[in-house]
């Protein structure tokens, strides 16, 4: 009967450990961040993240308007990602 229950635990949490990564992966961080990740970090990531969603609802458009011809060049685009990510990343240390 305890061996049952061990392995009901494992199961659970390998199936809990593997929705926080796939969780991890979604946010708009590099990979090489996100597997680094333990479990209460994705999760204060992913409510920052959440959070920014509801103050830009168009993503990083808004972040983009001042830019004029080339704003789909590579430089203006990893400019606005780089403006979400450093927002994700102040805000979830801030605890907004």
């Amino acid at each position: 009967m305890k061996e049952k229950s061990k392995n009901a635990a494992r199961t659970r949490r390998e199936k809990e450990n593997s929705e926080f990564y796939e969780l991890a992966k979604l946010l708009p961080l590099p990979s090489a961040i996100t597997s680094q990740l333990d479990k209460a970090s994705i999760i204060r990531l992913t409510t920052s993240y959440l959070k920014m969603r509801v103050v830009f609802p168009e993503g990083d458009s808004k972040l983009r308007v001042g830019f004029h011809a080339s704003s789909d060049s590579p430089a203006c685009l990893a400019t606005a990602d780089s403006s979400v990510l450093k927002y994700v990343l102040l805000s979830s240390r801030i605890r907004v």
